[in-house]
This record gives structure tokens, C-alpha cells and sequence, in this order.
């Protein structure tokens, strides 16, 4: 596992100029940006996974920083590589994995401020934490989006503004006219959509 993620470099560079000035920072998929986040800035993270080996692994990578440091496994069933699921045997599962962290910020009473979307579900991950942010201030970055069409939804459908692209890596904020009943309809139906 590398210390930085495995990003093109100017979204690697937005990424760490955003959590040199971030409190809170919640990422969804660990690795590299995990260890970059812990090294690289005084943030508290916390990290959610759906590969159990593989979030043991960051944790043990991580090791000195377990003050600041919050690794989350999310159980959506036997996975493969990226912490896709191998089948849709366990999608009674699958909305945890956008719903963990949340469950652990609200008992802490600590919203993040940036949030990396690097791992399963994206658009549902994005959509849960828009709906649990309110109106909150916090910086969203998706990665993989000029790449993959599915996930441009959140913007034809009026869920988030650009702020800027830093290659493939959306950086984004809540739309102003967020509509959190349209959102949740997207979100039940996004749960099932491992991309």
C-alpha cells in the first residue's frame, strides 16, 4: 500500500491542500489517502471500508496515529477486489456501508468538514452524507468522476455544485436548491449500485 492514493497527481495535490485546512475529514475507501491523511495533516479521519483484510492492513500502516484515526468495517457481505461485492446475496447489507460512519459522527457529535468519496456506493455515499450534513459546510471530492457517467447524476439532478475538477476528481459542495426528498428517492435506489 502506498502512502499517497493511487490518484492522478493534481487530484493527490487537491486532496492534500484540502486536508491540510480540514478538523474533520470522513473518507469512503481507505488506503493510501488514509495514510496521506494521517501523515500529511493534523486532521481526525475516519475511514470506512468493506474489505475486512484490507482495512486490517491500513490499520496496521497507520499505526502511532490511532489518537486521530477511526477505521470502520463495513460488512456488506464476502467481497473481491476494491471491496466490490461478490454477489447480490447480501445487498440487505449494502446501505450500511453509507450509513456507518454517520452513525459513529452523530454518537461523537462531530460532523466532517471534507469528505473523499474513493470506494463503494459512491453516488448513495455522497447522497447519505448531503442528507446528513443539512446545511453544514463541507467540501465533497469524488473521484473517478470524469471516468465513469453514473455518477454525474448528482449533478444533472441538481444535488451538488462543481467547484472544481483536479483532473478526474470532482470537488464539490451541497447545491444551493438541495432538495432532500428528491435525494432520498435517488439514495434507496443508489444503495443497490455498488459502483
Amino acid at each position: 500500500m502506498a502512502d499517497v492514493p493511487r490518484m492522478p497527481a493534481a487530484a493527490v495535490e487537491k486532496l492534500r491542500e484540502v486536508l491540510r485546512r480540514s478538523g474533520d475529514y470522513l473518507e469512503y475507501g481507505s488506503g493510501g489517502s488514509t495514510i496521506l491523511a494521517l501523515s500529511g495533516a493534523a486532521c481526525r479521519v475516519v475511514s470506512v471500508e468493506s474489505d475486512a483484510r484490507y482495512l486490517a492492513a491500513v490499520t496496521r500502516k497507520a499505526a502511532g496515529f490511532e489518537a486521530r484515526f477511526t477505521p470502520l468495517y463495513a460488512d456488506i457481505g464476502v467481497t473481491t477486489r476494491w471491496g466490490w461485492p461478490i454477489s447480490a446475496g447480501s445487498s440487505d447489507r449494502w446501505p450500511d456501508y453509507a450509513r456507518l460512519p454517520w452513525r459513529h459522527l452523530a454518537a461523537e457529535g462531530v460532523f466532517p468538514d471534507s469528505i473523499l468519496f474513493d470506494g463503494r456506493f459512491r453516488v448513495a455515499c455522497v447522497l447519505e452524507s448531503l442528507l446528513r450534513l443539512g446545511t453544514r459546510t463541507c467540501l465533497l471530492m469524488l473521484d473517478d468522476y470524469s471516468l465513469r457517467p453514473s455518477y454525474h447524476v448528482l449533478e444533472s439532478e441538481g444535488f451538488v455544485t462543481r467547484v472544481e475538477m483536479a483532473d478526474r476528481m470532482l470537488v464539490a459542495k451541497r447545491a444551493d436548491g438541495f432538495d432532500p426528498a428528491k435525494a432520498g428517492a435517488l439514495l434507496e435506489r443508489s444503495f443497490m449500485d455498488p459502483r
